[in-house]
Formats: C-alpha cells, sequence, structure tokens
C-alpha cells in the first residue's frame, strides 16, 4: 500500500473530512486532496505532522507492523 493510501485510510478511519484532517496538520484542503491522491510527494514535515497529531504508529506507517494508532 503506497503512503498515500495509508493516509486516506487513517483520515477515513478517524471519520474526518479532507478539510478537517487538512487544516489540523496545517494544509490547505487542496494540496491535502492532491497528497491524498498521490499527486502531491508527502514530505517529511506533512508526515511528521501527521504522525505527531493523529499519533499514528510510524512502523505501521512504513513498515505496515504493529497497530495503526500509538494509543
Amino acid at each position: 500500500m503506497e503512503a498515500y493510501q495509508k493516509i486516506k485510510m487513517i483520515r477515513k478511519i478517524l471519520g474526518l473530512s479532507q478539510e478537517e484532517f487538512a487544516s489540523k496538520i496545517g494544509m490547505k484542503q487542496r494540496n491535502y486532496s492532491y497528497l491524498e491522491n498521490g499527486q502531491y510527494e508527502l514530505s517529511y514535515r506533512v508526515l511528521r505532522s501527521i504522525i505527531e497529531t493523529y499519533d499514528v504508529n510510524l512502523c505501521w506507517f512504513w513498515y505496515g507492523k504493529g497497530e495503526m494508532f500509538c494509543k
């Protein structure tokens, strides 16, 4: 599974709109939409913001190991 697919999965599981999810990580909805559709490259800053804001397990994100969320 590609990173952008995992990001979309996280958002859907949390029950957030693109606008809500993007706002909490400091992105505009339009740019987030590009990211979620694989048209925008995932930067370290954005990944870090997603991991910290939504408490996502980095091992799950990169390697598919463990639970999706830390808590």
